[in-house]
């Protein structure tokens, strides 16, 4: 519905102010929001209070969108400011994992019969899964986790991503990298085959994150493989940017170094061994003279 006509109808009658069309549009946007805070916060409880500030925000200032269409990049520019003056770096913090309501939250998506019945799922646990991506997505940063989330869970192209946040393509590819290698990562950690789990685990972290608006439980999320690829340029800036790759290239530098030094040594000695020959001969040559 987001995309069709009735919806951008329905959003340009709540700019001009109908209220039972603000009050529509509150509710029917309610799930989707909530779900991109929630992945951008990782935080159960902020994700509630912010998705009710952000609409506020936005019945607030929607007289000022022109355009219908480009209301979900509107609205996500709102929840993504919002997000950055409340946010807190969960890669400071220690990996304290799920409590309370947010427990309850997950354990019901998880639980849902759409998961509990996928072939992939059946022959998984889930549940470690699920928290091993959690736990990766925590390792990523704020830009990183937006990048990932808009290009797999909202099938954006990098190109719109980039004008999204204000960065270059190349760069937005790089992002994208960084966070799918921390994933990899914890993934290989927890005894996982990365390249063939990565697929299937981010999204099953995009599918327990997700409301359907319609039925309040979770929406399958398929992340297609052609979504993570990035080009050369990028993989390759990527790589040799990443810790491992400094180093690395510091490693391979230093016995580039290393080789030219000896090089440059065994030029010198074989130069001084020679030079009393070279003499030796010149001399010769003017005695014969």
């Amino acid at each position: 519905m987001e995309h069709s006509q009735t919806f951008q109808t329905l959003v340009r009658q709540a700019s001009l102010g109908n209220e039972d069309s603000i009050r529509k549009l509150v509710r029917t946007t309610s799930p989707k929001l909530f779900s991109y805070i929630l992945r951008l916060t990782l935080d159960y409880y902020l994700a509630k209070r912010l998705t009710k500030e952000v609409q506020n925000e936005m019945i607030r200032t929607l007289w000022r969108l022109n355009k219908p269409d480009e209301f979900w990049p509107w609205i996500y520019a709102l929840a993504r400011e919002t997000v950055k003056e409340n946010y807190i770096d969960t890669r400071k913090h220690e990996d304290v994992f799920l409590s309370d309501e947010k427990e309850v939250f997950f354990n019901k998506q998880l639980n849902s019969q759409k998961i509990q019945e996928d072939p992939f799922f059946q022959k998984q646990d889930s549940d470690r899964l699920f928290k091993t991506v959690y736990q990766a997505m925590k390792k990523t940063s704020l830009m990183q986790r937006n990048v990932l989330i808009l290009r797999c869970f909202e099938n954006m192209p990098f190109g719109e991503i980039a004008r999204f946040i204000d960065r270059s393509e190349m760069n937005t590819r790089v992002l994208f990298f960084r966070a799918k290698q921390k994933i990899k990562y914890r993934l290989w950690l927890h005894k996982y085959r990365p390249n063939r789990t990565f697929l299937p685990a981010v999204g099953l972290f995009g599918t327990v994150t997700s409301i359907d608006s319609s039925t309040c439980t979770p929406s399958a999320v398929i992340v297609e493989s052609l979504s993570i690829q990035i080009g050369f340029v990028p993989w390759l800036i990527g790589t040799l940017t990443s810790k491992i790759g400094v180093i690395f290239s510091c490693v391979t530098s230093f016995v580039l170094l290393f080789l030219a030094f000896v090089h440059l040594m065994f030029l010198t000695i074989m130069f001084l061994l020679l030079l009393p020959l070279v003499i030796i001969v010149i001399m010769s040559m003017f005695f014969v003279e």
